[in-house]
């Protein structure tokens, strides 16, 4: 029986060891699909957010990818070693990665981004930009009246 989070990591790692991407992603959609709990709904939901922003970083790093394929392409026809691209937009073998930090960075900007838009889409959002309003017409109001 698994114990905790690590155990189910473990565990999803050898089922997904020699599985295709899209094979992973059907299993992982499969698996979801399974759970029938109304208790579950804020679990489905954190699995929705989690799997969107995953989607969302994998297209930002294709695209960058594809940025880079195309700058090493340019040099791989003017310096004739083009036997050493990799398929895929993923860029030339032995290419640098991105540094550790930067890839934080914009994991930590992209969940700030995704709870802005969560915030802006939600009655909650729209609560606090009234009272917002609220607040910076009666601060006016005040400092007027202070200054006059």
């Amino acid at each position: 029986m698994m114990q905790d989070r690590a155990d189910v990591l473990v565990r999803a790692h050898e089922i997904g060891r020699g599985l295709t991407d899209a094979q992973r992603i059907a299993l992982g959609v499969t698996l979801i699909g399974t759970a029938r709990q109304p208790e579950s709904f804020g679990a489905a939901r954190a699995a929705e957010r989690m799997v969107g922003e995953h989607a969302r970083m994998l297209l930002a790093d294709a695209l960058r990818g594809d940025e880079a394929m195309h700058q090493t392409k340019t040099v791989a026809t003017t310096h004739g070693n083009a036997g050493n691209r990799l398929p895929g937009g993923r860029g030339t073998v032995g290419a640098p990665r991105p540094a550790p930090f930067l890839s934080s960075l914009r994991a930590a900007w992209a969940t700030i981004r995704a709870a802005e838009r969560r915030l802006s889409e939600s009655l909650l959002g729209d609560l606090l930009g009234g009272v917002s309003v609220v607040a910076l017409v009666v601060g006016t109001i005040i400092g007027l009246g202070v200054l006059l």
